[in-house]
């Protein structure tokens, strides 16, 4: 039912999320100085991919959930498999410029064994794409505070890992990459201390999600995209930021 949902509101947003694809394709393009081969792990119902195949890159996903698997293959006409991640070696003796992932780190129950299985399908100098939520940041320790609440984004089984800035980077570094590029996206957590309380009425997550999106339009439209990178920037630098999108490569 989630997934479900997850297709619809992503189409909805699509406008929006083909702007974040382009930035991310963008930096592989700038930092590999062409365009190349991609996987995506947990591709979803393979919206990333479906862009990227759009800029000429060559494409695989691998995707545990049937109804993402089929909504990418079969709707969207795309070279996925149904894998899991413990699988990748069916991929066969393919080698990536590549290996992308949105939200699966927090997941895994062996994340370093993850990241060194994906060296082996990297080619030499490849990179890893990983989007990871931004969890612990001070703007979630003020509501939680306050509130005197648990915080609300500890919820094993489902999420078993949980990053900031630092530790995502260092995780990568322990096992033979460099940071070629981090960046936390809008912290929208900045609502729950304007009293747009998400977390207790669900209802205004959307209200919330919307809000950001036409501040960062509004920017865009203005002519100040300049000035939308460099806030996110700084939001970085503050380890402020819903998400964390992380590019490393091979040292």
């Amino acid at each position: 039912k989630r997934k479900l949902n997850y297709f619809k509101d992503q189409n909805k947003n699509l406008t929006w999320w083909k702007s974040i694809f382009k930035n991310r394709i963008d930096k592989f393009e700038k930092i590999l100085g062409r365009k190349g081969t991609i996987l995506d792990v947990g591709c979803g119902p393979g919206f990333f991919l479906k862009y990227a195949k759009s800029r000429g890159w060559k494409i695989m996903g691998i995707e545990p959930s049937l109804k993402a698997y089929e909504y990418a293959k079969k709707k969207l006409n795309l070279n996925v498999k149904k894998l899991n991640i413990d699988q990748i070696n069916k991929v066969g003796n393919l080698k990536f410029d590549v290996i992308y992932s949105h939200g699966v780190l927090e997941h895994l129950r062996k994340p370093i064994e993850y990241v060194n299985l994906l060296k082996i399908y990297l080619k030499k100098r490849g990179i890893i794409f990983s989007s990871v939520a931004n969890d612990f940041n001070l703007f979630q320790y003020s509501y939680t505070h306050r509130k005197k609440i648990k915080p609300w984004w500890i919820i094993p089984p489902e999420h078993i890992n949980y990053f900031n800035v630092s530790s995502i980077q260092k995780l990568f570094h322990k096992n033979g990459f460099k940071t070629k590029d981090v960046q936390t996206s809008f912290p929208i957590d900045i609502f729950l201390l304007m009293g747009i309380d998400y977390i207790g009425k669900k209802n205004l997550g959307k209200n919330a999600h919307n809000l950001r999106k036409k501040f960062e339009e509004n920017l865009k439209t203005s002519g100040l995209e300049d000035l939308l990178v460099s806030l996110q920037k700084n939001f970085t630098k503050l380890n402020i930021g819903r998400q964390i999108d992380l590019i490393v490569q091979k040292k």
